[in-house]
């Protein structure tokens, strides 16, 4: 093994815990610099075997199957597959090949309802069931970044705004004052205006 193997094995296999090229070539171009340096990093990454062995097969997530499996069937091959065989599990004729792919597309088909359902539960626990009318006097949230204090400490509530017209059950024309220019802001930004007196004892 050369000195700038010996180098990437330590930068990468050892210490680097397998990152990916770019993490590799900044972590070693600190110490170590040669000819071709970028070329070897890439090579070395694209060639270790335990980076090679996480990259399997990515299942999508509504369907949950590979895409191979939905529309070819089988799992696709790989030079493992090759070298050490693999499982005789492939249907032994065409009839049994297009039951078990309209089976497949079943399952598919009842994963994406699941993963529909599941988003419409999220959306909806995040909602807002505020009623507003016309004239209401609203808060309006506008997150911004400003220089000072931190992001969690800043005030993203703006306010008082008064609602123009309900151009639908989620959307609202919103104004800041007679002369401002009105806004067309979603119900999930908008808040009843309340104003809180806070009395201190001196």
């Amino acid at each position: 093994m050369s000195r700038n193997q010996e180098v990437l094995r330590e930068n990468h296999n050892t210490s680097g815990r397998h990152f990916e090229v770019m993490k590799t070539l900044r972590k070693t171009r600190k110490r170590f610099y040669w000819d071709r340096f970028r070329a070897d990093v890439e090579k070395w990454c694209r060639e270790c075997q335990a980076c090679g062995a996480q990259k399997g097969l990515k299942t999508e997530q509504g369907t949950g199957m590979t895409p191979a499996e939905m529309f070819l069937d089988q799992t696709l091959r790989f030079p493992c597959d090759i070298l050490f065989g693999r499982p005789r599990d492939t249907p032994s004729s065409p009839t049994n090949s297009e039951e078990r792919l309209g089976s497949v597309r079943a399952s598919a088909g009842e994963q994406v309802k699941l993963s529909r359902k599941r988003m419409k539960v999220r959306y909806r626990s995040r909602a807002t069931d505020h009623h507003l009318k016309e004239e209401d006097l609203v808060w309006m949230y506008n997150r911004k970044r400003r220089r000072g204090p931190s992001v969690k400490l800043q005030q993203n509530w703006e306010g008082p705004y008064t609602v123009v017209k309900k151009l639908n059950d989620i959307v609202y024309r919103v104004q800041r004052s007679p002369n401002a220019k009105p806004k067309v802001i979603h119900i999930n930004r908008l808040a009843p205006y309340s104003v809180t007196y806070h009395s201190y004892k001196k």
